[in-house]
């Protein structure tokens, strides 16, 4: 299965989204150690999961959601062998994602803005 890859970066220095320069470390864009890399060392890359929430709204890496089920407040994140995940207090060592559990979240805030949401 395809899906689009699409970014967005948080200017750690600024604090604030950031239209970014990104590069991909590999010849020809192709590398199965495949590194995404700002230009600028402060600016945080986070790449869009291809699900959006029960709202229509795409959920990205860093993106905190609400699951309607269990009222469960969780952060996406990238987990080491290559998949995104959910982390929460309840789930610390998260669990995958998926178009049927992307139907039950909003995407309520992220970690840049809304770090409190996870307090």
């Amino acid at each position: 299965m395809n899906r689009e890859l699409k970014f967005r970066g948080w200017d750690e220095f600024e604090k604030k989204w950031a239209i970014c320069k990104i590069f991909l470390d590999g010849e020809n864009g192709v590398d199965k150690n495949l590194q995404i890399k700002s230009y600028d060392d402060f600016v945080v890359i986070e790449q869009y999961t291809g699900l959006k929430d029960k709202n229509g709204v795409e959920i990205y890496e860093g993106d905190i959601v609400q699951n309607f089920h269990d009222r469960t407040i969780e952060v996406i994140e990238w987990n080491y062998d290559g998949h995104f995940c959910l982390c929460s207090e309840k789930h610390p060592s998260g669990y995958g994602t998926s178009d049927a559990w992307a139907t039950m979240v909003s995407v309520i805030g992220n970690n840049h803005e809304n770090p409190e949401l996870l307090e």
